[in-house]
């Protein structure tokens, strides 16, 4: 099955899915409450959209493996960043009132065959994914993420707020990206972009006078990105930035690697 845009409805909620763009949400509504915004235009800056096969950005735009050392192809502001599937078309291969399975290829910038599947599932109250990436023949690294624009300001309510039990935040270099070392949270001021460890998986995300949303990841990491005055991102993730180095997972044939978050709420 193949199609423009998907409508998934469940009670008062409300999402519309584009599988000719990576398979991400473009608008997401509870009530009469629009969640996501834009940054701009570019396929990076808007949305809800699947981070694979890594999230974020790479140091030196490219992955080493097995020996060798690939190069990967720059998108977004000098950076090969978010992995290759966020402007992909992917298949509609299951579709119901309230959930979509998608799937696709992982393009031709990765060096190895490999598949995304994409599900997007919507309920009264909650709403969840699960993203896997699978190799087709040979073996390679891959890391996992959702990339949220959430609105700062709903059309009611007061500015979003956000909390994380957080036990570290890594300390960016010069280039933005995480040295190693591993410090205090509360040592750190925002704004932030930033990789918080968070052994629970869970991000509250308020809108006082409006909204309390929940994520609940099964995966540890939390990218938060409020530097902008109306979007801020808070992007559930299996590694921070540059997360495929060694020790990154290895998906293999009948081996994939996978990665859930369910986002649920309620009126504040």
């Amino acid at each position: 099955m193949t199609g423009a845009m998907v409508r998934l409805t469940a009670g008062d909620a409300a999402v519309e899915v584009d599988p000719t763009a990576g398979g991400r949400l473009t608008s997401w509504r509870v009530g009469d409450l629009e969640l996501l915004g834009a940054r701009g235009a570019l396929p990076e800056e808007y949305g809800c959209y699947p981070m694979a096969p890594w999230p974020g950005r790479l140091r030196g735009n490219r992955v080493s493996f097995d020996g060798r050392v690939r190069a990967l192809r720059v998108n977004y502001q000098g950076w090969a960043m978010h992995g290759t599937v966020l402007s992909r078309r992917l298949q509609v291969v299951e579709s119901t009132a309230d959930r979509l399975l998608l799937q696709g290829d992982l393009g031709p910038e990765w060096p190895w065959a490999g598949e995304i599947r994409l599900v997007w599932h919507l309920r009264p109250d909650s709403f969840h994914s699960q993203l896997t990436v699978s190799a087709d023949s040979d073996s390679f690294p891959a890391e996992l993420g959702w990339h949220p624009w959430f609105r700062r300001r709903l059309s009611r309510g007061e500015d979003l707020r956000w909390h994380l039990n957080a036990r570290a935040v890594l300390e960016n270099d010069a280039e933005g990206l995480p040295t190693g070392r591993r410090l205090d949270p509360t040592s750190l001021e925002g704004p932030f972009d930033h990789a918080f460890d968070v052994p629970d998986g869970r991000t509250e995300i308020i809108w006082p006078g409006a909204l309390h949303l929940s994520a609940e990841c099964d995966a540890q990491w939390v990218v938060v990105f409020d530097e902008l005055e109306d979007v801020v991102c808070l992007e559930p993730q299996t590694a921070p930035p540059d997360g495929l180095g060694p020790g990154a997972p290895i998906v293999r044939p009948g081996h994939p690697r996978e990665a859930n978050v369910t986002w649920t709420w309620a009126a504040t």
